[in-house]
């Protein structure tokens, strides 16, 4: 009986103990509190200082959604100047000995996806938290963008609004050029997508061999090289952050959706007018981002094909005799295959579709540049007709070619 007792009493202890322990888990003030400093630095432009002090909360509490997304933001930016830094070595350097470095190349893009891998789980610890908000300035930031050497007229200016809601320049010294938005739950989900769409153009960068490159710049007179795939892995791991990136935007568009505040917003929804950016989004264009969105996931995983006849009458010409065949983007992440480019090949057939433009030419082209995507029947996807329906309001006026633009790389 003592003993049972003593169970008993070493079972309800333990019981207090966690029960207090999840009792104790600090508020989402007290978090806010906690990363103040963090926050602070970033505004002040002082990434590494806010990376740093962000760090040192998460370390005491991983769950702290304003440290994650401060940390997240301020090793965005570190990661990026690195590898734009990188690049324009590597670029400059195979310029003056015609040799791409290889092993440079390697190193640039596995740094470069690591680190973005690690932002990409930060602003999941930040997504948790629906409650979350934080004011920044991007054209506000005192920083060197462009890496040249000092902060200049040109970084200083980069973000800054030039344009009002009606095409009019904003003068130099009007406080609307340089605005301070209100990140929320949405801006973070945005993020989201916006990372995994990166990782996914590393990946694809990642999976392939470019020695051949190399031996074609040397002997410059070969017409033939290719791209040898070498991480198969990877090009699934890329079709995988795309399919990713897209479910993110699509759960963006819901928490946009969601929200009943109206402050400085990053992007709005239909019912929300204070917004920085003079874009305003109506309850058809959120509607054209749930189909579009939708359409690109299923042309991606390869459910859906790019119909080549409707494609190519989205130009200017309208061809009475329209290639057959379809595209299947999903075969190039399924079943992808070494690149080769034949120069010679491709320029005959160009010329010959230049010359005659026949059904036979463009699909003899397509079937060489597109390989095995390129297949006689497909269930055609519904976006090529989106797009020109899109084309069709632009050529009747009701809405500009140069809004639409605007739509299209804010929201993406």
């Amino acid at each position: 009986m003592k003993r049972l007792l003593k169970l008993i009493v070493r079972f309800t202890a333990l019981c207090a103990a966690t029960l207090l322990s999840l009792g104790c888990a600090p508020s989402l003030q007290e978090r806010r509190t906690a990363a103040n400093q963090a926050i602070d630095l970033l505004q002040r432009s002082d990434f590494d200082g806010a990376h740093k002090s962000a760090t040192d909360v998460l370390q005491t509490d991983a769950d702290n959604p304003y440290a994650a997304l401060v940390k997240a933001i301020a090793q965005y930016k570190s990661t990026m100047h690195q590898f734009f830094i990188d690049g324009r070595t590597m670029v400059v350097g195979a310029a003056v000995t015609r040799n791409i470095n290889q092993e440079y190349l390697r190193m640039i893009l596995a740094r470069t996806t690591t680190h973005l891998t690690e932002v990409s789980g930060l602003l999941a610890v930040a997504a948790k938290e629906p409650q979350i908000s934080m004011d920044l300035c991007v054209a506000c930031m005192n920083v060197d963008w462009n890496q040249d050497g000092g902060v200049d007229q040109r970084d200083t200016q980069l973000f800054e609004l030039e344009v009002d809601a009606f095409d009019n320049s904003i003068p130099r010294d009007d406080p609307r050029r340089k605005p301070t938005f209100k990140l929320d739950h949405g801006d973070v989900i945005w993020a989201q997508a916006f990372i995994s769409f990166h990782l996914a153009v590393l990946n694809l960068l990642e999976a392939y061999d470019y020695s051949d490159i190399n031996a074609a710049i040397i002997m410059s007179n070969d017409p033939i090289f290719t791209i040898r795939l070498k991480h198969p892995e990877k090009v699934t791991s890329a079709q995988q952050h795309i399919l990713d990136g897209l479910a993110f935007s699509l759960s963006a568009r819901e928490a946009y959706l969601a929200e009943t505040d109206d402050e400085r917003e990053w992007l709005p929804n239909p019912e929300q007018r204070n917004h920085p950016i003079p874009l305003e989004m109506t309850a058809e264009f959120y509607d054209t981002w749930k189909l579009v969105v939708t359409d690109l996931q299923k042309i991606v995983s390869g459910e859906e094909s790019l119909s080549v006849a409707e494609l190519i009458q989205l130009g200017d010409h309208q061809h009475p005799n329209p290639p057959r065949g379809y595209i299947n983007a999903g075969k190039l992440f399924n079943n992808a295959k070494d690149i080769v480019i034949d120069v010679e090949r491709m320029e005959d057939a160009f010329e010959g579709i230049e010359r005659g433009r026949s059904r036979e030419e463009v699909e003899r082209l397509l079937e060489y540049v597109f390989g095995f995507c390129y297949v006689k029947n497909g269930v055609p996807s519904p976006l090529p007709r989106r797009i020109d329906r899109m084309k069709d309001e632009v050529e009747r006026g009701h809405e500009s070619l140069v809004r639409k633009l605007k739509y299209l790389f804010w929201v993406n």
